[in-house]
């Protein structure tokens, strides 16, 4: 169903018609629209989006394959649900709290645990900040979805993990790390 509209068009009478589950039932697992829509979006970005567990590759590059599933899952129907949901949030508080609680905060939680892995593992920097790096790294796909109608191009999103990751590497491991 997300891939179909809008959160404005998402509705637990919709959800309850095409699956058959009662109202009451879908109600008492999610207190409301914007948590099911939430849940929902979140199980399609997480089937299609997984943090690569390799630790084998570096992690530039778990960040490079993370940032292009995303970009190329935001071109579609996808991104225009998620900006849909932002623009609810915009004018909702409880959507607002619920998209940062389900989505953004539990992400960034993972984001920051691989970062101090690389750099208690010494593949980064070890004063790298997380919350500054996840902002650099995940702003500009979220600024370029949201205002320009349009998440970055793969060459863009390579650009930018080694712009951000020529800071972050350790001397000895910068000049090691290629594009894929």
């Amino acid at each position: 169903m997300l891939e179909e509209g809008t959160f404005q068009d998402f509705s637990i009478e919709a959800v309850s018609a095409r699956t058959g589950v009662a109202k009451t039932t879908i109600y008492r697992w999610w207190r409301s629209k914007a948590e099911l829509a939430v849940d929902a979006f979140l199980d399609a970005v997480d089937a299609k989006v997984p943090f690569p567990a390799d630790d084998a590759m570096p992690v530039r590059e778990r960040f490079r394959v993370v940032l292009r599933r995303l970009s190329r899952l935001y071109r579609g129907p996808v991104g225009r649900f998620m900006r849909s949901v932002a623009s609810a949030a915009l004018a909702d508080e409880q959507v607002r709290a619920v998209w940062w609680d389900r989505f953004f905060a539990v992400r960034r939680a993972v984001v920051a645990q691989r970062l101090r892995e690389a750099a208690e593992g010494g593949e980064i920097r070890g004063d790298c900040d997380p919350e500054t790096t996840m902002d650099s790294l995940f702003g500009p796909l979220i600024y370029s979805l949201f205002l320009r109608g349009r998440p970055p191009s793969d060459r863009q999103m390579d650009l930018l993990v080694d712009r951000v990751f020529s800071h972050l590497e350790v001397a000895s491991k910068a000049g090691e790390s290629g594009k894929s």
